[in-house]
């Protein structure tokens, strides 16, 4: 019974995690013994590879532990005061695979991208370490039992950890690696996370840029300044590192300034506890101490205003500068746009003339459509002279329109319009005589009305 709580103890996985061959010996001495060679068992060699491969990835992932090195491992997963022989066999076969890189070859300055990253050192140096390695022993494989290795995939789990801390309102704000740390624990379910392993995860997010961080050589590293986003970010500047240390400044001041105004409600207090005992000189001295304290409450609260000034100015200088990029940009865009379209003020001259051409030829194009065309036809005239003949109650104005002489030919007394004569004036000049008027009827109601015959 105590052996096995002297176990479960030291388990590297939690209880309920562990395989159930753990508890078995006899598999167990087989899975923690050498590798055979693999041409003779090959079955057994994968299943044996497969077993501490993911034994390894659920340590690393449980512990959130992104480095560790051959004697950690052995450490991790001794059993019954015996480690497994077959490690260094699986940190080769896990590199060769590209699952793990030495801690050497993650940190160290790389290229600009993670793409640029992995093919420089998945690729390449895989080759020359496995090829020196092999050379030098090879029957059985050796690997230095301190050599630190990098599980990549435990490097990108926590890296989308530290990028689920954040939000809109610290999104490319610059924060301490401590901070980090601590905003990671409440995702990890209280689980400690070494500042070692947060860098090493803020390493794989700056080769996805999605994470910028400065190391000030100064300061101490645990405070190194980063800052993250779910997007591109930017490196930090010097003018980010600075408004970050005057925010610090402000956030300090603040709480100094607290505890002065407590410390001097305190010394009140206390005053007035001595006077209210008699003891007057003892209450003087506490006055002395308040009116101490009021002169540093007055520095610091200067200082505190300086500080808050200074803060204001610079981010109201970031914002100007976002400005006239701004319009930088919309100058340029729409000088752009106006060269590609040709407006420029000699065209658009010389398209206004040209429209004003057009809108003048036109015009007289439509002035030349309005005019009424009179062609003179002999026949219609006589025709006309006819009918005015037949038809003298034609209005006048119709006869005094025609001004040109219409001769009849096919008439016996054919005139000329003017030489006919004024029918309205001889109308006017004969004289008839008084007809008598109209008998007036007007039926009675009552009346029939006659009929036709009567």
């Amino acid at each position: 019974m105590a052996a096995t709580q002297d176990l479960n103890e030291s388990l590297p996985l939690d209880a309920e995690s562990m395989p159930e061959c753990w508890d078995k010996d006899d598999r167990m001495n087989s899975l923690f013994a050498q590798f055979r060679n693999r041409s003779v068992n090959p079955q057994d060699w994968d299943s044996k590879y497969r077993f501490w491969r993911g034994m390894i990835s659920d340590w690393t992932e449980h512990k959130m532990r992104c480095s560790f090195s051959l004697a950690d491992l052995n450490k991790a997963f001794k059993r019954n005061g015996r480690t497994p022989a077959c490690l260094s066999v699986v940190l080769q076969e896990l590199h060769r695979n590209h699952e793990i890189v030495p801690l050497t070859e993650f940190v160290r300055e790389s290229p600009s991208s993670w793409s640029g990253w992995a093919v420089d050192t998945l690729m390449k140096r895989p080759i020359v370490w496995s090829f020196s390695v092999l050379k030098n022993a090879m029957i059985e494989p050796v690997v230095d039992a301190d050599t630190k290795y990098v599980q990549l995939g435990t490097v990108k789990k926590l890296g989308e950890i530290i990028l689920s801390t954040i939000d809109n309102s610290n999104e490319n704000a610059l924060i301490s690696l401590s901070e980090v740390a601590k905003n990671c624990v409440g995702k990890t379910r209280g689980k400690p996370i070494s500042n070692d392993d947060i860098k090493l995860a803020l390493t794989w997010l700056r080769l996805e840029r999605k994470a910028a961080f400065r190391v000030n050589p100064v300061c101490d590293s645990s405070e190194m300044l980063v800052k993250l986003s779910t997007s591109k970010v930017k490196e930090v500047t010097e003018v980010e590192e600075s408004l970050y240390k005057l925010e610090k400044q402000e956030e300090l001041l603040t709480k100094n300034l607290e505890m002065l105004e407590m410390e001097k409600e305190a010394v009140v207090k206390n005053a007035k506890a001595y006077l209210k005992n008699g003891m007057r000189q003892v209450a003087k001295s506490s006055l002395r101490k308040k009116k101490d304290i009021e002169k540093s409450i007055e520095k610091r609260a200067a200082a505190l205003q300086n500080i808050q000034i200074i803060i204001a100015r610079v981010r109201d200088a970031h914002s100007d500068s976002e400005v006239l990029t701004s319009y930088k940009a919309g100058a340029a865009a729409l000088k752009k746009k106006l060269d590609t379209d040709g407006l420029t003020e000699d065209n658009v001259a010389e398209t206004m003339e040209d429209l004003s051409e057009a809108l003048e030829e036109f015009s007289e194009i439509q002035s030349a459509l309005s005019r009424s065309v009179d062609v003179y036809d002999p026949d219609l005239e006589d025709e006309l002279a006819e009918l005015l003949l037949e038809s003298p109650e034609l209005d006048e104005s119709v006869n005094n329109s025609q001004s040109t002489p219409i001769k009849l030919k096919n008439h016996p007394n054919h005139y000329k319009i003017d030489e006919l004569p004024d029918i309205a004036k001889e109308s006017s000049s004969l004289h008839l005589k008084e007809l008598p008027s109209p008998p007036k009827y007007s039926p009675s109601v009552n009346s029939p009305v006659p009929s036709q015959g009567e």
